[in-house]
């Protein structure tokens, strides 16, 4: 694990979510974690420095999607992921 970007719990559950998810607006993504949707984008905003999920706006709404680097980080700390992305 000594590669991996580091990644607090919360962190973690958010790319956990949107590998399940496959792609998912802020707002349906707190509601389904039970997080305060101001708390999600404060984890989506350091994922996103992180270089693990991109967000993009459509139609007033933010939508949220792991990377490519996310998606393999992802199937490295569950690798029970990985055939979802083979």
């Amino acid at each position: 694990m000594t590669n991996h970007t580091p990644l607090t719990a919360d962190e973690a559950l958010v790319l956990q979510q949107l590998h399940e998810d496959g792609e998912d607006d802020t707002r349906m993504l707190a509601r389904s974690m039970g997080l305060p949707r101001r708390y999600v984008l404060g984890l989506l905003a350091g994922l996103k420095r992180k270089g693990l999920v991109a967000i993009d706006t459509a139609y007033g709404d933010m939508w949220v999607r792991a990377t490519s680097k996310g998606k393999r980080l992802v199937a490295s700390i569950w690798p029970e992921a990985r055939p979802a992305y083979m």
